[in-house]
């Protein structure tokens, strides 16, 4: 014990001390109302018994005494003394402590130093344990994540119990972990820990630097670092502030850092090209090269070796054939190393059998000049009187569009249409945002009034660009700058078809372009050609020609096919963008037209695991939309929906590893060293140097029962002090004659 002091907390009945004096002034009342006689006979008497005299004021001064200790002590009891003892002890014995604990659950954690050996996860977990261990029962914890949520408010303070089930039920989720937000958010959780002479917060991490800067050498902000400690100093008491560095000390890794599909549709039986980026951190680290798997529906279909470079990165590119029409499981995967949920990356490829085209324009007779004649004969080859040879191509034809024509189709393309009603472009903004494809020649019977008005919409339509009627005559021109477009991929190099030879007589002009247009190939006027744009999940392309031979030779050459080929096959796949998310992200798919919001209605999603949830149902943009909020397990997740007990609809989209936290840099001494001294915290590989050490521990000790105990104990001494006071009675003397008179009674015994 370094400190001893007492304070009242009922100071507002001081006054009733004075009942202390209540005994003073009864005597000197008294001695008020006596009347002193002077007897001068007393005199002798007084001067011979002065020794029993002074014995008797001594009498009457400790009654005295202990009759106004007795109010003194009841008085003091009313005010609630409290004694506070200070002495020096280990901090997990103290049982006064308010605890607040952050525990990092991004997917770096996962990292294992050995293959026997536990996570990094794991490990920050079992510090929790021990923290929570030394608390006294009864405390409450603040607790990050919540359990059942991530965010911090009153909802984050558990019981010990409770705390120690979230911390063993917390599992790791996508999205990253900075230290500096940690501490933001945990000044919130500072704010609903009760009251205690003891407040810490432990942050359990893997010290990785946020974003993985610069090999996470960069230093905080200054500024930032005086802001938090300023705002968690303004929670009370200062807390004392640790980081538990739990995470490996040289951490090793090689991760699939992308896997992306082809952008074309890809038919059964096709040759189709993935490519894949694999990483090595730290830089240099492994082999020269990491073997790379490739399987479509858990079975093998090819292998790679990639060539890492100093950098240790390496683009791999592999090739299979699907044999099977329908939404395909494609999965590369890397030997396992300590982050095995990085290992492996997964995408869905849809494989269909005919790619469902709907042509509307002119007449396709082949006596008439209507443009749709050349896109029916590119989408389907003729051979003279025979049987046409298989394409991936299946085509209808007509003159108007209807919501029929449109559901049975997965791509439109328009040629020659002279007009478009109000109703019709509904259909196709419809179309096209669920996930169709468009695909529009300008020529010269295209009434572009009409498209701007109904398509265009100053760039909230379809279209790229507004359409501009024709001038009356143009100087011939020829295409001359392309970008790198996945739907020209087939005149990559001017071996295969080179476009430039091509003569364009005439062609439509533009105006402005759309927010989020693009121009894929220009004429070397440097007017625009081909032209793109996304809408909702499908796309839209607009060629500023005609598919006739009236404003180009095109049509009439051998790189007509392959165009159109590689435009309908762009605008026609599923983007496997739209059904891939990393993890954390939300995954969003817009149901088919055909469903409706009803009674019965559910989206039933099931992870990788094997394990169902629900997902919910909202309408958004005229269409009923299945969003799944609970994207944290890499891997494949499957969205049903079910109606009366039955799957009308299904989905297959995939989920991420997040590649920033694959890059398992660890943040450099100096910054981590900086942002400890900046916010007054302690970084430390093992949680008991913090909850073993010395702390300044206050007792609070109520003192009012003892002074209504001394009260009761000075009462009964005063009564016991006046019966030894009082003055002994004497027996009465026994009568001379046993017999008694007459008329007289005798009573034997003490009088």
């Amino acid at each position: 014990m370094n400190a001893f002091g007492v304070s009242f907390e009922n100071l507002r009945w001081l006054p009733l001390l004075l009942a202390a004096l209540i005994p003073i002034i009864l005597i000197l009342l008294d001695r008020r109302r006596a009347r002193r006689v002077e007897w001068p006979a007393m005199r002798f008497l007084v001067r011979g018994d002065s020794a029993r005299i002074r014995r008797l004021r001594r009498r009457e001064a400790l009654l005295l005494l202990l009759r106004t200790s007795v109010f003194l002590a009841v008085g003091c009891a009313v005010l609630r003394p409290v004694a506070t003892f200070q002495s020096q002890v280990r901090r997990s014995a103290s049982p006064h402590r308010s605890v607040a604990l952050v525990l990092d659950d991004s997917w770096s954690l996962a990292y294992r130093e050995t293959v026997e050996g536990g996570s990094s996860f794991e490990r920050a977990k079992e510090a929790a344990l021990e923290v929570l261990d030394g608390l006294a029962p009864g405390s409450q914890v603040a607790f990050l994540p919540v359990p059942g949520g991530r965010g911090g408010s009153a909802s984050s303070l558990l019981e010990l119990d409770a705390a120690r089930r979230a911390v063993r039920d917390a599992t790791l989720h996508g999205g990253s972990f900075e230290l500096l937000d940690a501490f933001d958010r945990a000044s919130e959780l500072l704010a609903h820990l009760p009251d205690a002479p003891s407040k810490e917060l432990y942050v359990l991490t893997d010290l990785m630097a946020a974003g993985k800067a610069e090999g996470g050498s960069v230093l905080p902000d200054e500024s930032r670092l005086r802001f938090l400690r300023d705002r968690l100093a303004s929670r009370g008491a200062a807390p004392a502030l640790w980081i538990i560095d739990a995470g490996a000390a040289e951490p090793r890794n090689q991760f699939v850092a992308s896997f992306a599909l082809g952008s074309l549709a890809v038919g059964i039986g096709e040759t189709t090209s993935l490519r894949a980026t694999v990483e090595a951190v730290p830089e240099g680290f492994g082999p020269d090269d990491a073997s790379l798997r490739l399987s479509v529906d858990g079975l093998f279909a090819a292998a790679s070796q990639a060539k890492l470079d100093a950098h240790g990165r390496a683009d791999v590119a592999l090739t299979f054939r699907p044999r099977e029409a329908g939404d395909r499981r494609v999965t590369v995967e890397l030997p396992a190393d300590g982050l095995h949920e990085d290992d492996e990356a997964g995408a869905v490829l849809e494989v269909i059998e005919k790619l469902s085209t709907l042509v509307v324009g002119a007449s396709r007779d082949l006596n008439a000049a209507g443009t749709s004649h050349y896109v029916e004969l590119a989408l389907e080859p003729r051979a003279g009187a025979k049987s046409a040879p298989p394409t991936l191509f299946r085509w209808t034809s007509a003159e108007r569009l209807t919501d029929a024509d449109l559901a049975a189709n997965r791509l439109v393309v328009i040629t020659g249409l002279p007009r478009l009603d109000a109703e019709a472009a509904q259909r196709l903004e419809s179309f096209v945002r669920a996930g169709g494809g468009l695909l529009i020649f300008a020529s010269r019977q295209t009434d572009s009034a009409s498209f701007t008005d109904l398509l265009y919409r100053a760039g909230r339509g379809l279209l790229p660009a507004a359409v501009l009627p024709r001038s009356a005559a143009t100087t011939p021109s020829h295409p001359a700058i392309f970008a790198a477009h996945p739907s020209l991929a087939a005149f990559a190099s001017p071996d295969d078809g080179d476009l430039a030879r091509i003569t364009v007589k005439q062609w439509t002009p533009i105006g402005p372009l759309a927010p989020d247009a693009a121009v894929i190939a220009r004429l070397d006027g440097n007017a625009p050609w081909i032209l793109e744009k996304r809408s909702g999940l499908g796309k839209v392309i607009l060629v500023t020609t005609s598919a006739a031979p009236d404003d180009s030779d095109l049509p009439r050459t051998p790189l007509f096919l392959p165009l159109v080929h590689g435009l309908a096959r762009y605008l026609g796949a599923r983007d496997s963008a739209s059904r891939a998310v990393v993890a954390g992200e939300p995954m969003r798919w817009r149901l088919p037209p055909g469903l409706t919001p009803a009674a019965g209605l559910r989206a039933v999603v099931l992870d990788p695991r094997g394990k169902e949830r629900e997902a919910s149902l909202r309408e958004e943009d005229r269409a009923l939309v299945a969003v799944d909020e609970a994207t944290d397990l890499p891997g494949f997740h499957t969205i049903r929906i079910v109606a009366d007990g039955k799957t009308v609809a299904s989905t297959v989209y995939s989920v991420a590893f997040p590649a920033e936290e694959s890059r398992l840099v660890r943040l450099r001494p100096e910054a981590a060293a900086r942002l400890a001294s900046g916010l007054g915290a302690r970084i430390l590989r093992d949680v008991r140097e913090a909850t073993g050490e010395l702390v300044a521990s206050t007792t609070r000790r109520e003192i009012w029962p003892a002074l209504l105990g001394l009260a009761a104990a000075l009462l009964f001494a005063e009564q016991m002090l006046v019966r030894s006071f009082a003055p002994r009675r004497r027996d009465a003397p026994e009568p001379t004659s046993s017999a008694p008179r007459k008329g007289e009674h005798v009573q034997r015994g003490r009088l």
